[in-house]
């Protein structure tokens, strides 16, 4: 994923449903991508391709900017409407809001993040 200060590689946590994560990490793993990735850019000027893949098998790709909020952070703790952001912010992490319910789609609404 390129968020506009080069490319990061962010490892998501989630259990038992897909849709809900529980953490992102960032780590050091780089995914191969088609050359035709490589092409957009030059081509059609795309500024930002984010990339979702599971293992090494790309499942989902965005000819967009990521909407969270990753920038310099290391971890990213989503915050659900039934979570208690305070157990984070006691251990030091940052509570940044970032609402989304996938325009209504998401049975519980994450209202933000607790990130390090």
């Amino acid at each position: 994923m390129d968020h506009g200060n080069g490319n990061n590689c962010w490892r998501g946590y989630n259990n038992p449903f897909l849709w809900r994560f529980t953490k992102w990490e960032k780590c050091d793993i780089i995914i191969d991508v088609p050359w035709f990735f490589y092409r957009l850019g030059w081509n059609w000027d795309m500024q930002y391709i984010n990339v979702e893949a599971i293992g090494d098998k790309i499942i989902e790709v965005h000819l967009r900017r990521s909407p969270d909020p990753y920038e310099d952070y290391t971890v990213l703790i989503p915050i659900w409407k039934d979570d208690n952001k305070e157990k984070y912010i006691n251990k030091g992490y940052e509570y940044i809001e970032s609402y989304d319910d996938a325009d209504g789609q998401l049975p519980i609404p994450r209202l933000g993040f607790c990130v390090k």
